[in-house]
C-alpha cells in the first residue's frame, strides 16, 4: 500500500525526483554557491550536488533558514509564486487613523477616567475588590497599566478590521 507522502509513479523504472534533485539540476550554479557559503566542498556532478545539499540540510542548525535559502534558488519559484502567493489585504483607513490617534495621544485613552468605576461586565454595580464586602468601597483600577489597556484596545480594533475585511 502506498504511503500518503510517497509520490505516485507512473513508470517504476524511473528514478524518484527529489526537491533537492530539482534544485541541483535546475539551479546548479546557485546550489554550488550555497555549498560554498556553508564552507562545503564543491560537487563533482549533479548527483553529488544533490547528495551534498541533502547532507547540508541534515546538519543545518537552522533548518527554516536553510529552507528559505533553498526556496530562493528553486528553479520554479516564479511559476509557483505566480499562482500561490499570499493575498495582501488592505487595512481600512479608519483603523489606521484610530491607531495613529491612539499612538500620538495616549492621554485620550488613559485608564484614569475609569478609576472610580463600580460597574461589572454585566452592567450591574459591583463592589468586589477581592478583600471585602463593603458596598461603599469602589473598584480601584488605577493600578492597571495604561499601555496594556491601549494594546488591548488596539488588538480589538485590529481583529474587528480583519474580520470585516475577510467577509
Amino acid at each position: 500500500m502506498r504511503d500518503a507522502k510517497t509520490p505516485e509513479r507512473t513508470n517504476n523504472r524511473k528514478k524518484r525526483v527529489t526537491l533537492l534533485g530539482v534544485i541541483a539540476n535546475g539551479s546548479t550554479s546557485d546550489a554550488r554557491k550555497l555549498l560554498m557559503k556553508y564552507d562545503e566542498p564543491d560537487a563533482k556532478n549533479h548527483d553529488d550536488l544533490e547528495y551534498r545539499l541533502t547532507k547540508l540540510y541534515q546538519k543545518a542548525p537552522d533548518k527554516i533558514q536553510f529552507e528559505k535559502e533553498l526556496s530562493a534558488i528553486h528553479p520554479h519559484k516564479d511559476f509557483i509564486m505566480k499562482y500561490n502567493s499570499p493575498e495582501l489585504t488592505e487595512i481600512p483607513k479608519e483603523v489606521i487613523e484610530i491607531t495613529k490617534e491612539m499612538a500620538t495621544n495616549p492621554e485620550n485613552y488613559s485608564t484614569s477616567n475609569f478609576s472610580d468605576t463600580k460597574s461589572c461586565a454585566c452592567g450591574c454595580k459591583s463592589s468586589f475588590t477581592g478583600s471585602t464586602n463593603d458596598p461603599n468601597q469602589s473598584i480601584n483600577t488605577s493600578g492597571i497599566n495604561a499601555g496594556m489597556m491601549m494594546m488591548g484596545m488596539l488588538g480589538i480594533i485590529t481583529i474587528f478590521a480583519l474580520t470585516i475585511r475577510n467577509k
